[in-house]
């Protein structure tokens, strides 16, 4: 009887002690909560799916989604999946 309450007391604090430990690491997606894809076609510019998207601040558009897409300049392809912020 002892032995399943030192489990269920450490298995409480275990969860105590962990939880908050995870939720961050799970619920972190790099600021960019409401991130969604977006298929480019032929003509977009990643100014114009900002402006699209009804960015207001477009500079800070382009930071994020060169910085989500791993892009290193402002240049995309016909049929590029991105991750739009």
């Amino acid at each position: 009887m002892k032995e399943k309450f030192f489990v269920l007391v450490f298995l409480l604090l275990f969860s105590i002690i962990t939880t908050p430990l995870i939720k961050p690491i799970s619920s972190t997606n790099n600021g960019f909560n409401d991130a969604f894809t977006y298929k480019v076609i032929k003509g977009d510019s990643l100014w114009g799916i900002g402006m699209k998207f009804d960015k207001k601040n477009i500079e800070e558009f382009l930071v994020e989604t060169k910085k989500l897409n791993n892009l290193v300049n402002s240049e995309i392809f016909e049929d590029q999946i991105l991750i739009i912020p």
